[in-house]
């Protein structure tokens, strides 16, 4: 648009005032259309058609780079896109030969040296008014007679209200890509949050299924004391090395994310499951033996689950965990560096896990657990002069949970202490009732796990269950392993001292079994030591190991303990433990544990025989299960 010379200043105002009010245009166009593309093409079509020009292009630099953000023509020929390949059109240069206001105006001599060559004219809008952007804006005319000084100020305003929305929009997406990364990556690796990778790790499976997809978890074994030797910053450097090189070795083939601390989790997609389990193993070997080279005071060991994901896998959660199982059965074995594959068998642990998880407090409000008793026999007399009471968890439909499916998974789940009381309250049932009817009776040993020791008052509620049954503390013995023992001595001594005070006897349970700490024995609080059958296995070998059980039986007599042997199953067994003269012997020699009923019956006549102990086996007298 130009104003021809004599025309009347009313006719330049009017001129003025309508780009004043397509400066306005402008502004509403660049806050009220979200998508920048089509910002763009509105703009350039609006001032194309006002001002007649030909082209319009948009640049931003950035450093030594330039983008051609969008470009128009008239024509659909542009001669501007050129620009994108020309060294001469840098933001250096261009500042170098603007005008103060920014712009630059080119004639036909000067476009060639940009790569415009086509054009008639050019004017070039350079952002030096607006902070933190560098970009320009040129707008050309094919036509030859422009003169651009009457619309120069207006052209630099709109695209000055240009360069301030992309500055904003740049500012955004920085944000938004800064908030995205403090959100969704781990600040430490890099790696993606956990919901983040359960949200990829969802759309992967989407796109391609779960054939060939393999889920690992991974944890540095005992890195609290990497961090205490070398310090945090060095440990986070560690992790951050490690999730750098998962991401350099499978690169798209892997999605990973750091759980929390040093625990780690990904998925892992290839041809063959099996290919990629020997990989991951050969990859987390080769981080180890690297990091055991550059940090000598430590001995870094990874410790890994995986698991093969399948058809009927559905919950990416559950699949981590299943990754997680087999990681922790990694570490139970104590072994080097190594990947534990989750298996069938695991799997079927597992849900035995849960099923006692989520059983075990109903059983005990069912009263499921019972006390079973069995006999503990004297060398000396040949009587039951005491029992051991064992739990056993009976379901109403008469289905039996072993020992050892559920006391391990009671320790873990603080249930045991329950377990602990309930049985020492049918012992207590069981023997005030033989007494009130004057049936002999004899000292009931009861297990006490370790957990109960992190009960304030657990002295005082078992000699409360004690005194509300009425019955005499020397009938009940407290059982406690020498794991136990050992392993927490001061609390446990401390516990076990003021029962014996109140007069229960305490017993140590499984002596032998590895813990054993000779120097301690004449200081703990227990009136009997029950050797661990291993001992009985060991005396079968050999007289070394026979002279073994003797020599720790008379030594732990003279420290005043009476000594038991546990395990006893056969008439051999029977005479190495005379020959070792230990106090009393239980074992299925002579019975098996029952219920509380079948032993009432059994230690009456077993007791009532009038037999050569030396010599008879009482075989009459054994009870089955």
């Amino acid at each position: 648009m130009e104003v021809e010379i004599g025309k009347s200043t009313t006719a330049t105002k009017k001129i003025e005032q309508d780009m004043d009010a397509l400066v306005l245009i402008c502004m509403e166009i660049l806050d009220n259309v979200p998508d920048v593309s089509s910002t763009f093409k509105i703009i350039s079509e609006q001032l194309g058609n006002f001002f007649d020009l030909d082209e319009l292009a948009f640049v931003e630099h950035d450093k030594e780079q330039k983008a051609l953000l969008y470009c128009w023509s008239r024509s659909g020929d542009s001669f501007v896109a050129g620009l994108q390949d020309n060294a001469e059109y840098e933001w250096k240069k261009l500042v170098h030969i603007a005008s103060p206001d920014g712009s630059i105006v080119l004639k036909a001599d000067g476009l060639e040296r940009f790569g415009l060559a086509g054009g008639s004219s050019v004017c070039i809008a350079l952002s030096t008014s607006v902070r933190d952007f560098k970009g320009s804006v040129l707008f050309g005319d094919r036509k030859s007679g422009r003169d651009w000084e009457m619309i120069r100020p207006t052209l630099v305003r709109i695209a000055n209200q240009i360069f301030y929305r992309l500055r904003m929009l740049k500012k955004e997406e920085a944000n938004r890509i800064a908030l995205d990364r403090k959100f969704n990556y781990d600040g430490v690796t890099g790696l993606l949050v956990y919901n983040k990778l359960i949200e990829q790790v969802g759309l992967n499976i989407e796109a391609n299924g779960t054939k060939g997809l393999a889920c690992v978890y991974t944890d540095f074994s005992g890195f609290k004391y990497f961090n205490e030797t070398y310090g945090f910053e060095q440990g986070d450097l560690v992790l951050g090395r490690f999730a750098r090189l998962l991401k350099e070795h499978y690169g798209e083939s892997g999605l990973f994310c750091r759980i929390t601390s040093d625990h780690f989790a990904g998925f892992i997609r290839g041809e063959d499951t099996n290919a990629i389990l020997d990989d991951y193993k050969a990859f987390t070997e080769e981080f180890s033996e690297d990091c055991n080279k550059e940090y000598s005071r430590t001995n870094i060991v990874l410790a890994s689950g995986f698991y093969t994901i399948s058809n009927s896998d559905t919950s990416i959660a559950a699949m981590m965990d299943n990754a997680n199982e087999a990681r922790k059965k990694c570490k139970e074995q104590m072994a080097e560096t190594q990947v534990r594959v989750y298996t069938e068998d695991l799997r079927q642990e597992l849900e035995n896990v849960r099923m006692i998880n989520a059983n075990i407090l109903k059983a005990l409000k069912n009263r499921e657990f019972h006390a079973y008793l069995q006999p503990k026999v004297s060398l000396k007399s040949g009587k039951i002069e005491g029992a051991e009471a064992l739990v056993r968890w009976i379901r109403p439909d008469g289905t039996r949970v072993m020992p050892d499916d559920f006391i391990g998974i009671a320790e873990q789940n603080g249930y045991i202490t329950k377990i602990d009381f309930a049985v020492l309250e049918q012992v207590l049932e069981y023997l005030e009732d033989a007494v009130a009817k004057d049936e002999e009776v004899v000292p009931v040993s009861v297990n006490f796990s370790r957990k109960n020791n992190e009960i304030d008052d657990f002295v005082s509620r078992v000699m409360e269950r004690i005194s509300s049954h009425h019955v005499n503390p020397k009938l009940i013995e407290a059982e406690i392993t020498e794991s136990v023992f050992m392993a927490d001595l001061s609390e446990v001594d401390s516990n076990m001292r003021k029962l014996r005070d109140a007069g229960v006897e305490v017993s140590v349970d499984d002596f032998g079994s590895g813990y054993s700490s000779l120097n301690i024995l004449a200081k703990v609080a227990a009136d009997t030591i029950k050797l661990d059958r291993l001992f009985l296995n060991n005396a079968k070998k050999d007289e070394k190991g026979l002279t073994v059980i003797r020599c720790l039986t008379q030594m732990l007599k003279k420290l005043g303990f009476m000594v038991i042997a546990e395990g006893v199953e056969t008439e051999e067994q029977l005479t190495w433990i005379r020959l070792a003269e230990c106090d009393m012997v239980q074992g299925f020699y002579y019975a098996k544990p029952m219920t509380i009923e079948e032993f009432r019956v059994f230690l009456k006549e077993f007791n009532s025989r009038e037999v050569d102990f030396a010599e008879e086996s009482f075989d009459n007298c054994k009870v089955e299960e």
